[in-house]
């Protein structure tokens, strides 16, 4: 028996161990890691953020390391553990007995499960190892890659891809030809054609709808003034922002809110927002779509600040083009910006029958009303400073009060 040697070889099976672990959870956080945080990072110009962009664009590479890492690992383990076994005087056949085991254990479940839980966190650890992993297995996955191709080229395929791809001239020009025997639908296929193929140079600037023209409530809203506005036929989702409608914490939508109370708080039924940035391609957006059952998407800039919304609809309306018929007979949408914007604050004994006739609108049908009086009206209550509501396109809200009435009433939003 050899202590000293058994030592040795113990200590280099847990080396091979580690690295097995690693390569193995580095694989399953690049497979989770949430595709459009990466976007976000890259475009912040994260180095490791831009390794495993590459890495992903990649998968050959990426896959190629982390399997060949994980099989030399394992070769290497597994004759460690034989020799373990031999210098303490047992027989080497036993050693897959524990190492299998061990290998599992600590080498496959532990490091997956973190790798789960902790995507982000694990892959941009680890990023700079993989990516320098790739780059010095880059020969070796260029020569397999090759070997490949040979016996490809031996079993008579010669790698070109089954599959016809048209570019967007050979389409248009396909469809150009059907015009004469489908009349109008022929011309209707060959813009719908010509959208889709627009969409891969266009990000989510160019359709999304501006910030402040789309429907809102400020956090502290209830149900019931939610219920208000969807009555509205052209309006099915609406945000919830905390202090400034840049900084968007909810999405509220009729599903959400099924016999649910009008007095309980709407963010605490609303569903979580999900955000992409100003640069992500349309053709993404449309794929994220499609994955995560969303209805609406907010748009971030740079600074992380809400500046748009992109929703089904929008989508839509940019490879099908505007339905302006159906818009003109129905009301189905209307994301045309207000012609003016107010966001003043006015004395809350301001009647609102003056309020009417100085911006031309109908804050409510009841003139005789004063804006704290309608205030009062919609909450049911006395408002308090802070409190909020949302009338017709605007947002009254109560920025100064005394011992016992409001003073004053700051009025946001819009009209045509």
């Amino acid at each position: 028996m050899d202590l000293q040697n058994a030592l040795w070889w113990f200590s280099l099976n847990i080396l091979s161990t580690i690295i097995l672990g690693f390569y193995s959870m580095q694989e399953m956080a690049c497979v989770s890691f949430n595709k459009i945080r990466l976007h976000y990072y890259v475009s912040k110009g994260m180095k490791r953020a831009i390794w495993l962009n590459y890495l992903l664009q990649n998968p050959a590479r990426l896959f190629g390391t982390t399997l060949l890492s994980v099989n030399i690992a394992m070769f290497v383990g597994s004759e460690c553990a034989r020799q373990t076994y031999l210098a303490l005087g047992f027989s080497p056949e036993i050693a897959p007995l524990t190492q299998v085991a061990f290998v599992v254990i600590f080498a496959e479940l532990a490091p997956m499960f973190a790798a789960r839980r902790y995507a982000e966190h694990v892959a941009l650890l680890g990023a700079p190892l993989l990516y320098a992993s790739a780059r010095l297995m880059a020969p070796l996955l260029w020569s397999i890659d090759w070997i490949s191709k040979l016996i490809d080229w031996l079993m008579g395929k010669d790698g070109v891809s089954e599959h016809v791809i048209l570019n967007q001239e050979d389409l248009q020009k396909i469809l150009a030809l059907q015009d004469d025997e489908i009349g109008s639908d022929g011309a209707n296929l060959s813009n719908i054609a010509s959208n889709i193929f627009s969409l891969q140079n266009k990000d989510a600037r160019h359709i999304m709808q501006p910030i402040n023209s789309f429907p809102s409530l400020p956090s502290n809203a209830t149900v019931g003034q939610l219920k208000q506005i969807l009555r509205r036929p052209s309006i099915n989702t609406v945000l919830v922002y905390h202090r400034d409608v840049s900084h968007v914490v909810a999405i509220a939508s009729p599903r959400d809110l099924i016999r649910i109370p009008d007095a309980r708080k709407l963010r605490e039924h609303a569903s979580s927002p999900w955000f992409i940035t100003q640069h992500m391609k349309i053709t993404h957006i449309l794929k994220e779509f499609r994955r995560n059952n969303r209805t609406a998407a907010v748009v971030l800039n740079t600074e992380g600040l809400a500046v748009g919304v992109i929703t089904l609809h929008h989508l839509t309306s940019e490879i099908f083009g505007k339905l302006s018929h159906l818009t003109e007979q129905h009301d189905i949408a209307d994301v045309s910006a207000p012609t003016f914007i107010i966001d003043r604050t006015f004395s809350a004994d301001m009647k609102v029958a003056e309020f009417n006739d100085q911006f031309d609108v109908i804050l409510d049908e009841e003139g005789d009303l004063t804006l704290a009086d309608l205030m009062t009206k919609s909450l049911g209550h006395n408002p308090e400073k802070g409190e909020a509501v949302y009338i017709g396109p605007f947002e009254l809200t109560v920025s100064e009060t005394s011992l016992t009435e409001v003073k004053k009433i700051n009025v946001k939003g819009g009209g045509h």
